[in-house]
């Protein structure tokens, strides 16, 4: 039976934030859609988000995030549980948990630990001196300080034209378009949201609303099928109070 692998790059850590607020790319935003030019995560998450995960329309697994606050340090948890039963035999599963520190609104450290049906990946990141060291599948690299791991948590990654890729710690390039605003169907009810579309070394759509919140993932499977990340308990009102 053909496994079934999601797409490295994409299942990645996906809690990412910046202590007290995170500076956000210069986006056209249509009406009524406006984006603010900074955003306090917490504020707008809270101390947790979810989402359940679709192959082809129906449920198999779920993410979750959760921050969490301690002194100058900003930890985040992330893990993903994905499984895929044909004939009432699992045909697949993927498994992945990651820890990460942030200090002044940088990653001082990252942790990632993926199983893929059976294959086994880690990925260590940490702060030396003014660059990131990453460990990964394929050895060592220095990454600039400000890079970003490829979350869809934090926007800001839509202006960065090279991810750290916590499945694999290694570069990805990527470019980034602006595909417009769509009212998409949520777990807590629809909500305007704009799409961008990935190219480069990842392949994938993203889907955010108006107070920057990530809401929506989509990506082809390599067996063909379209795998979603749809926000089941996004936080917060789907519009900020006022403008930042």
């Amino acid at each position: 039976m053909r496994r079934i692998r999601l797409i490295q790059g994409i299942m990645t850590a996906f809690a990412l934030l910046a202590a007290g607020t995170v500076t956000l790319p210069s986006l056209a935003w249509a009406e009524p859609i406006a984006l603010p030019g900074q955003i306090d995560p917490l504020r707008i998450y809270g101390e947790e988000i979810r989402f359940d995960v679709l192959r082809d329309g129906e449920k198999v697994g779920q993410h979750v995030v959760r921050f969490r606050r301690a002194a100058d340090v900003l930890q985040v948890e992330s893990r993903s549980e994905i499984e895929v039963e044909l004939l009432f035999l699992k045909a697949y599963d993927f498994r992945y948990q990651s820890l990460e520190h942030w200090r002044g609104g940088s990653l001082s450290a990252l942790y990632a630990a993926t199983n893929d049906n059976g294959d086994f990946s880690r990925v260590e990141a940490r702060r030396d001196g003014d660059m990131l060291s990453v460990r990964g599948t394929q050895g060592e690299w220095l990454a600039e300080p400000r890079t970003l791991p490829t979350t869809h948590w934090n926007m800001a990654q839509l202006a960065a034209p090279q991810l750290l890729n916590t499945l694999t710690g290694n570069p990805n390039r990527v470019t980034v378009t602006d595909a417009g605003v769509e009212t998409v169907t949520l777990g807590d009810g629809a909500r305007d949201a704009r799409r961008f579309v990935y190219a480069g070394d990842l392949a994938v759509e993203a889907w955010y609303d108006a107070a920057g919140r990530w809401v929506k993932l989509r990506f082809p499977a390599e067996d063909g099928s379209t795998i979603e990340y749809v926000c089941r308990a996004c936080g917060g009102p789907t519009e900020l109070s006022a403008r930042e």
